[in-house]
C-alpha cells in the first residue's frame, strides 16, 4: 500500500486532469473493481450483456469518436496502476470494454496464449475492427488468438476450471 507521501503525489497528478478525465478516471477505477470483483465470484461471464448493456453517465458528453478508445485506454491503465490489487490484462480489457459499451463503441475481447520455458502463457486484449485498441498493435503476432470466443455461441468458465459452452 502506498504511503501519505505516493497518495498526496497520485492525488495532485489525478487533480491535474481536467474534470472529464477525472470522471472518467474515477469510472474506469470502479469498472475495474467491479470487474475484479465479478471475476472472483466467477459470474461476470453469465451476467456481462447485463453489464455492457449499460448506458454511460447522464451530462457526461463523449469526446470525439475517433479518439475515444485510446483516450479510454489510457484512463483504464491509470485507474489499473492506481488500484486497490494489481490489474491484470483481462480485468482490464473487460472494463474498457464495458466502459466502451456504455459509450456505444463495440469492440471485440481477444484472449491469445503462448509457449514459454514454464508452459503456456495467456493474455487479453481489446480490438476494434481489427485495431488493437489496448495494447501493441502486433500483440496477436506474440500470442495466438484463440478463436471461437466472439461469436454468438458463449463459453463461460465454471469454478472447476471447465469451458462449458452453450448458445446465446
Amino acid at each position: 500500500m502506498a504511503g501519505p507521501v505516493e497518495i498526496a503525489r497520485k492525488l495532485r497528478k489525478a487533480l491535474a486532469l481536467s474534470a472529464v478525465d477525472r470522471r472518467l478516471l474515477i469510472e474506469a477505477w470502479l469498472t475495474l473493481l467491479s470487474v475484479r470483483l465479478r471475476l472472483s465470484l466467477h459470474r461476470l461471464f453469465r451476467r456481462s450483456e447485463n453489464l455492457l448493456a449499460r448506458q454511460g453517465a447522464p451530462g457526461m458528453r463523449p469526446p470525439a469518436e475517433a479518439a475515444l478508445p485510446a483516450r479510454l485506454s489510457k484512463i483504464v491503465a491509470i485507474a489499473a496502476r492506481n488500484h486497490l490489487s494489481a490489474m491484470s490484462c483481462l480485468p482490464r480489457a473487460l472494463a474498457l470494454r464495458t466502459m466502451l459499451a456504455r459509450r456505444g463503441v463495440e469492440s471485440t475481447l481477444r484472449i491469445g496464449v503462448r509457449k514459454t520455458p514454464d508452459g503456456l502463457e495467456g493474455h487479453a486484449w481489446l480490438e476494434i475492427d481489427r485495431c488493437v485498441v489496448d495494447d501493441v498493435p502486433d500483440v496477436a503476432t506474440r500470442f495466438v488468438p484463440l478463436e471461437g470466443l466472439d461469436r454468438p455461441e458463449t463459453v463461460t468458465w465454471s469454478p472447476g476450471g471447465h469451458s462449458l459452452r452453450h448458445p446465446a
